[in-house]
């Protein structure tokens, strides 16, 4: 089974994707990395939202996503994560491509979304 792994966690240091072959040999899960892409940000794309990021960048250099377009918070979470999930979905298909697959050949994909507050 192809896996892709999409996630940034919450620093500000960028998307990471990864795709690795995942076998049943013997009782055991074997994994086979296949691919590893990091994507930084850009240093005007990343001074950009540290600008915006405001108070919601910690010491740490954690970026706190929030969203306020709806009336509940429930809402607005899921929006947040929504945009998140578009930026690294956006790296599904080259990833799969530079491992020489097609994004319809991976049987799952996985997103890591950042911890809730």
């Amino acid at each position: 089974m192809r896996v892709i792994g999409l996630m940034s966690g919450t620093s500000m240091d960028g998307l990471d994707a990864a795709l690795a072959n995942f076998e049943w040999d013997d009782g055991a899960v074997v994994m086979s990395p296949l691919r590893h892409v990091e994507r930084p940000w850009p240093d005007e794309v990343r001074a950009r939202l540290e600008r915006l990021a405001g108070r919601r960048l910690t010491r740490e250099g954690v970026l706190v996503i929030t969203a306020q377009s709806h009336r509940t918070q429930e809402r607005n979470r899921a929006d947040a994560l929504d945009r998140l999930a578009d930026a690294h979905l956006a790296l599904a298909g080259p990833l799969a491509k530079q491992a020489g697959q097609d994004i319809f050949e991976v049987d799952v994909h996985f997103l890591h979304a950042c911890r809730r507050r």
